[in-house]
């Protein structure tokens, strides 16, 4: 994918990523991004036809129901359950046909005016099934016009939900709708009388739980959140930028234990997303004079930063800083790229990254909040916070539009290092398997006069070098310590959208044998599942052992994207196998 074909107001690494799947708009370039993986392994379940199961005496018969609304099933013996979300705007014509073993119920149509198509696939034996809306032609404008919450209707029935902290936990039906934010994985079970049914793997920046008329349930899955949306007044020109959406999900006939992917890299609980930014955004002109202006002069004060010391012979140098404490990190600079900064980057590892002026906002957009991986100020309009704000435990960072919103800091050390570092709120951070993207400015001085002196986090040294500050350096080396001992990472925006957007290729599965196969994730996934499993020790290890209740059970898995991966399920959990039928 080329990085200027799809960026907003040409030229600016802003994502905006359509929920409940995929919008083609990247954060960062083809090289630093890898294209999704989508698994073909034979028999897989997404986005291939579901495998066959064997049907036997035991076997399960449920009728699939031929409707206008799309495919339906009995939940009861008067009661029906569209799988197909309802969607304001959405028109479509639905047929069916069978071959061999497989059943696919196909709606065509469209989205106010937008050229729309679903399919909705089982085969025999498999009780689940694979849904796919897909949108083509979508713009920023036609999401600002029309509200964008496809949502699916359920009859009365007790839920349950995989809340923000990665717990299974009922839905309690309230004033205000049950919200799961979108870092965590989509997974929800309903118990009616006469059936169960599950939904999982779809993703959305929120999904909204309600009880309506009649004890009825509500699942809102948000597309595009106008609400949330920034002042976007003149930017024509990401108004007309088309894309395409598409929203998926699994539907599983069946007591199905819970099963999801992790949403972090690495077996992590939680994680930290320092942006350190360049200090010429900030409104403070203390800070703001502190930036450097020469690739060369920055290059240092980031490789100092990253690696422990500006000079490459010097002992320090790789012995200290972000990196060889396996913490990661993003360094923003507004500057033009040169060799100094190219060298860098080359001997980065993954989760530390340096951004330059490619992902600023430009253009004649008027814009009231920051837009970005970072909080780059935009006419001035930079809202920055005086106090420190642990507003995004839990996996609750606020976001805009697909786009990360991080929690400003001061500038001051004292915040950076006793709150925004400090090991109560990190412990808090990971008991809530929390998130938490924080920006603060990168200051570097060499005059002890002026007032941002006291808040620089290098030293200088003489000729033009720079090391750490000592107190800075002791926070690093208590966060080292931290992260050996804990299930906290630190990491930088761009891997964990890497991460992010890799995930939406996965597919996790039940098969036949009553194992768990997982098809097209990353190699330093998370598995979460509930119940008892024999893992695969040649490819799974047992993670977050902490988990006194081991509910969900965590496994993290090393290999290929495109290994299938499994772990056996106890027999007096596996699935029954579905006998389908087509009726009207």
């Amino acid at each position: 994918m080329e990085r200027k074909g799809l960026l907003f107001l040409g030229g600016l690494g802003v994502a905006i990523v359509l929920i409940l799947g995929v919008v083609a708009v990247w954060i960062l370039s083809s090289e630093q991004q890898p294209t999704p993986v989508s698994p073909t392994i034979e028999g897989s379940l997404w986005p291939e036809q579901p495998a066959v199961w064997s049907v036997d005496r035991e076997s399960e018969s449920v009728a699939l129901v031929a409707s206008d609304a799309g495919p339906q099933i009995y939940v009861s013996p008067k009661e029906k359950v569209s799988l197909s979300p309802v969607w304001e705007g959405l028109e479509l014509t639905w047929a069916h046909t069978q071959e061999g073993k497989n059943i696919t119920f196909t709606g065509e149509g469209q989205w106010n005016e937008k050229p729309a198509v679903a399919t909705f696939v089982v085969a025999q034996g498999n009780p689940q099934a694979t849904f796919s809306l897909e949108v083509q032609g979508l713009t920023r404008a036609d999401l600002r016009a029309h509200t964008a919450r496809p949502r699916l209707v359920l009859p009365v029935g007790d839920v349950h939900l995989l809340n923000n902290q990665m717990r299974v936990a009922p839905f309690v039906p309230s004033e205000e709708p049950t919200v799961v934010d979108g870092w965590t994985p989509g997974w929800m079970r309903w118990v009616g009388q006469g059936r169960t049914i599950q939904f999982s793997q779809w993703q959305a920046d929120q999904t909204r739980v309600s009880e309506v008329e009649g004890g009825k349930l509500e699942v809102e899955f948000d597309f595009f959140d106008v609400d949330a949306q920034l002042h976007m007044d003149g930017c024509k020109d990401l108004d007309g930028l088309e894309a395409k959406a598409q929203l998926r999900y699994i539907v599983t006939v069946g007591q199905a234990p819970m099963l999801v992917l992790g949403r972090f890299p690495g077996g992590f609980r939680a994680i930290v997303a320092p942006i350190f930014d360049d200090p010429r955004n900030h409104p403070s002109a203390a800070y703001s004079k502190t930036g450097a202006k020469e690739d060369a002069k920055f290059s240092k004060r980031a490789r100092t930063l990253l690696l422990g010391h500006s000079d490459t012979t010097d002992p320090r140098h790789g012995n200290g800083g972000l990196a060889p404490a396996h913490l990661g990190g993003t360094v923003a600079w507004n500057g033009v790229e040169g060799d100094a900064l190219r060298a860098l980057k080359t001997q980065l590892p993954v989760g530390s990254e340096v951004v330059g002026p490619d992902v600023r906002l430009e253009g004649e957009c008027e814009v009231d909040a920051p837009k970005l991986l970072k909080p780059f100020a935009i006419g001035g309009t930079q809202p920055y916070n005086a106090g420190y704000r642990n507003a995004v435990s839990a996996g609750t960072t606020p976001r805009s539009d697909g786009v990360y919103y991080p929690v400003q800091l001061s500038g001051e050390k004292t915040q950076l290092l006793g709150q925004a570092m400090g090991d109560l709120y990190l412990q808090r951070l990971e008991r809530e398997r929390g998130l938490f993207v924080f920006s603060t400015p990168f200051v570097a001085t060499r005059n002890p006069l002026v007032p941002a002196a006291k808040d620089t986090i290098l030293q200088p040294e003489r000729d033009g070098k720079w090391t750490l500050d000592p107190a800075f350096a002791k926070a690093l080396a208590a966060m080292e310590l931290n992260a050996e001992t804990s299930a906290l990472g630190f990491t930088s925006i761009g891997n964990l959208a890497r991460y992010r957007t890799q995930s939406q290729g996965a597919m996790l599965a039940w098969t036949a044998q009553g194992e768990v196969k997982v098809v097209g994730a990353p190699d330093d996934s998370t598995v979460l599942v509930e119940g008892a499993f024999t893992p695969d020790t040649n490819t799974i290890r047992r993670a977050d052992v902490e988990d006194r209740r081991q509910q969900p059970q965590t496994w993290m898995f090393v290999g290929a994207p495109e290994a299938n991966i499994t772990m056996g399920l106890q027999p007096d959990q596996q699935l029954t196998p579905i006998e389908w039928s087509i009726s009207k």
